[in-house]
């Protein structure tokens, strides 16, 4: 009995442990410039507390987020969107929101697979006058290496805690073993969602686009007694002032 219960607190401290030098070792996500390699994350909606870990090395080659901006000056504004929504079709991506003012200005927020990111730019470019465009790449190699390995470990102290809770003698013990199971889920789910969000981040890039409808500028057409006016405006203009 005194041993079990010993085993008991000892797990319960090791948890303490691990998760004062988890939230320790959380590392920040660093922006790069200049050309990734596509993103190949898998379906967020397959992985699952107890899914495998990835290798370092895999997650570095594709935990890149993406996002670009681009913004467009036209005359025609509903020309230039219907060659941004065949662009994105062709390319399997998709409008995630779009709010439009009259014909005049359409902002929408896309989204492509990463794999196709740098075509999908090129593409759009092409699509009209562009006055504006960035692009921005950040790395997360590092919170995805972090959060799998806190992903692990939590999950291998979870069954740690059921096993012990299979063996306690005492109601005491197994109310206490039960709230560090809560806990611990707990932080499993938390890391999970947020796992789940980065890779729906690396899978899918996003691309602002803005298109604003260009001012036409109006020419004067005189006709013939307008240009007989303007003539003689500029001939009395030329009797006081020769040259300015």
């Amino acid at each position: 009995m005194k041993k079990r219960i010993m085993a008991v607190w000892a797990t319960m401290l090791t948890a303490c442990v691990m998760v004062l030098v988890s939230g320790c070792t959380t590392a920040q996500p660093k922006t790069l410039s200049g050309t990734m390699p596509p993103a190949i994350a898998g379906d967020p909606d397959e992985m699952k507390a107890d899914s495998r870990i990835i290798s370092k090395t895999e997650i570095i080659r594709q935990a890149v987020i993406r996002k670009a901006s681009i913004s467009f000056s036209v005359t025609d504004v509903k020309d230039v969107l219907q060659k941004c929504e065949k662009v994105i079709r062709d390319n399997s991506g998709f409008i995630e929101k779009s709010d439009f003012w009259a014909d005049f200005q359409i902002k929408m927020t896309v989204k492509v697979p990463s794999s196709a990111f740098d075509k999908v730019v090129a593409e759009l470019e092409k699509c009209g006058a562009v006055n504006l465009k960035t692009i921005e790449l950040e790395d997360v190699s590092d919170r995805v290496t972090d959060l799998n390995a806190e992903l692990k470990s939590r999950t291998a102290l979870r069954d740690r805690f059921r096993e012990l809770l299979k063996e306690a003698d005492s109601i005491k013990d197994a109310i206490c073993i039960e709230e560090n199971l809560s806990r611990i889920q707990a932080d499993i789910d938390r890391l999970q969602a947020e796992m789940n969000n980065l890779n729906k981040r690396i899978k899918y890039s996003t691309i602002n686009i803005n298109i604003d409808e260009k001012p036409v500028e109006k020419k004067t057409v005189y006709g013939p007694l307008g240009y007989l006016f303007v003539g003689i405006v500029w001939g009395i203009e030329k009797l006081f002032v020769i040259s300015r």
